[in-house]
């Protein structure tokens, strides 16, 4: 059995949005339930470059209008086709460096807000990346830290392997 979908169900407003010609279905939704925003966000990640066009055109008055009101003005802009198209998620991915936990005591430590330590960083991530196990032993970074980094958790240098391939002729 299928189930019931529910009037103020985003995916179910992102339907209607695509695929109705006619307005009888907005009336049915509880308005104090609908989030147009969830709605304009799926509606951004779409792949079509129409819908995203038009989302373009609206988008100056999307903070103006009524949830209501911006769901008309997208039903309206929005092609509509036979079905509705899948949009897949998108997640932000954080880029995220080996060192940042260093960085993070570093700030700490000189008591620097974000804004004042993304200026400083430029200036010390040279430093560190000279002297790595120096920055490690003034923070007391765990041994397991030292291993991921190939230095000795020691005062001993750390022993590397150098292979080398003979060059055969044939």
């Amino acid at each position: 059995m299928k189930k019931a979908k529910k009037k103020d169900d985003t995916f179910f407003i992102l339907d209607c949005l695509y695929t109705r010609s006619d307005y009888r279905w907005m009336l049915e939704i509880d308005t104090d339930k609908l989030s147009s925003y969830t709605v304009y966000l799926w509606l951004s990640m779409s792949q079509d470059y129409n819908v995203l066009e038009a989302l373009r055109k609206i988008d100056k008055y999307m903070f103006i209008l009524s949830d209501f009101e911006q769901l008309l003005l997208l039903h309206a802009t929005i092609p509509k086709s036979k079905k509705a198209p899948f949009n897949r998620y998108v997640k932000s991915h954080k880029d995220t460096d080996d060192l940042d936990f260093l960085y993070e005591l570093i700030q700490d430590a000189l008591d620097y807000s974000d804004r004042e330590f993304s200026y400083v960083k430029q200036y010390i991530e040279p430093e560190i990346k000279k002297d790595l196990k120096k920055w490690f032993q003034a923070f007391a970074v765990e041994e397991k830290t030292y291993k991921k980094f190939g230095l000795s958790f020691l005062n001993e240098p750390v022993e590397k392997k150098v292979v080398s391939v003979e060059r055969f002729e044939w």
